[in-house]
């Protein structure tokens, strides 16, 4: 939810339109997501009424006559077949957002965002893999002084205590 609302615009400001790349690259990894949070329960079967028709002009018997594959209409020669046909990323922002997206036919906004919110990119909202490393060299690098640290203070009152005898 936090990423919706750094993507989206402010409602004081604009409206992102639908086709926006970033409202685009939203709706494709939030129905990742949800399809990924579905898998394998009852509520997969819902998701079927989005499903792909895999028929080709040869479910039929109309085979091409120059021997090519057939893919589905509209699509480049050698595209493999598609998952999903439709998906209503409006109406997806609209159930997952609920209270932190609007949206009019000018396109998307995230109404309690402030005037002159800056829209970030989908990217800067997650953490990338050198990110984590970075981030784990640094905590393995700070727990190797403070143990240092507690080694050469543990060592310095022994030497007080025997200096003491």
């Amino acid at each position: 939810r936090g990423a919706i609302a750094a993507v989206l615009p402010s409602g004081l400001d604009e409206a992102a339109p639908y086709t926006d790349p970033q409202v685009r690259k939203l709706g494709y990894a939030l129905w990742k997501d949800v399809v990924k949070w579905v898998d394998g329960t009852d509520a997969e079967r819902v998701l079927g009424l989005f499903r792909a028709d895999p028929q080709t002009p040869t479910t039929f018997g109309w085979e091409a006559k120059t021997g090519e594959v057939a893919v589905a209409r509209g699509l480049p020669p050698g595209t493999p077949p598609a998952d999903w046909s439709f998906v209503s990323v409006t109406d997806l922002l609209l159930v997952v957002g609920d209270g932190i997206v609007g949206a009019t036919a000018e396109g998307l906004f995230a109404p309690n965002n402030p005037l002159g919110h800056r829209r970030r990119k989908l990217e800067e909202c997650y953490k990338t893999e050198a990110y984590l490393k970075k981030k784990a060299a640094a905590m393995a690098k700070a727990e190797a002084r403070a143990k240092a640290g507690i080694e050469a203070k543990s060592g310095s009152s022994r030497d007080k205590d025997r200096d003491k005898d």
